[in-house]
């Protein structure tokens, strides 16, 4: 009986696959590139590096922040998400994203654009896909936890590619970034939420006396992306999806990428999405997924 409901979730999935969702994201790949063209894996298992027991039923991908040209896990050999109360009955999936396959995004000296970005930013959903589609095909429940940047990967790959996975954890993203914050990003620099509301550049006022050539390369590529992936408004690309299987955490003070606006709020609750906010600030609102599940609030 078991292997009947594999064939037919398998089944399922196929024909799932097929029906993407009509998207408002357009990406040229057609373009010439300053550094090696990222080139995912033909391998599945090559997109990510495994924790755990291969032989649990349900498998948790992990989406880090950043965007950063190393897996953190690869680095630290540990999770923030192993306070998770049921961890060790998940198999862990650190999930790559296009610039930590190819870290070489970071370090061309030709020029980072904007439509490099892009292909980037899709690179990643594309990598997204691929690991979830995987993971069904075997019959598993499959999570989807994400923070910071990684909180944009998921509404990207929603608004792109079908919905596999059976829960979306997203904490700490937007689903419309504001125009100044997209601005900012996209001409390569970074910014902060004042009281989590309003957004001030860094343009003109960061220091990079003290950055190295490298350095500075690496910063302008991180902000390109978030300027590619924010750049989308989800909450018409996401008008169309299913999202009664996400959960959205927020922090309305957060000065990293700002507290929701009313009308996203009321974006997310007119698609039936489970949205919790936290009095926490950015680097901290990933405790409040742990504490929502110790009190019953969270089910994944």
């Amino acid at each position: 009986m078991k292997q009947i409901l594999i064939k037919l979730s398998i089944i399922t999935l196929l024909i799932t696959a097929c029906s993407k969702p009509k998207s408002v994201i357009n990406v040229d790949k057609n373009i010439t590139f300053s550094y090696p063209k990222t080139e995912i894996p033909k391998e599945d298992t090559k997109l990510w590096i495994a924790d755990g027991d291969s032989t649990k039923q349900t498998v948790a991908i992990f989406l880090q922040g950043g965007p950063k040209d190393v897996l953190n896990f690869e680095k630290k050999k540990k999770s923030v998400w192993r306070y998770l109360p049921d961890y060790e009955d998940y198999y862990r999936i650190h999930l790559h994203q296009a610039q930590t396959l190819n870290p070489g995004i970071f370090t061309s000296e030709s020029e980072f654009t904007m439509d490099m970005a892009r292909v980037e930013v899709d690179n990643t959903s594309e990598i997204l896909y691929r690991a979830i589609k995987h993971f069904k095909a075997k019959g598993k429940k499959v999570l989807v936890i994400s923070h910071s940047y990684g909180a944009f990967i998921i509404p990207h790959y929603l608004a792109t590619r079908p919905s596999l996975a059976d829960k979306y954890v997203i904490i700490s993203g937007r689903i419309d970034d504001p125009k100044e914050s997209v601005e900012a990003h996209s001409k390569g620099f970074n910014g902060t939420f004042k009281n989590g509301k309003t957004f001030i550049t860094d343009e003109g006022i960061k220091d990079f006396s003290e950055y190295n050539k490298w350095a500075k390369l690496y910063y302008r590529g991180k902000q390109l992306i978030k300027g590619a992936i924010g750049e989308v408004p989800y909450s018409t690309a996401l008008k169309s999806v299913d999202l009664s299987n996400v959960i959205y955490i927020y922090s309305a003070i957060d000065e990293r990428v700002g507290g929701l606006t009313k009308s996203e709020i009321d974006f997310l609750n007119s698609k039936n999405v489970q949205v919790f906010e936290s009095e926490r600030e950015h680097g901290h609102t990933w405790k409040d997924l742990i504490d929502l599940i110790k009190n019953g609030k969270i089910k994944l």
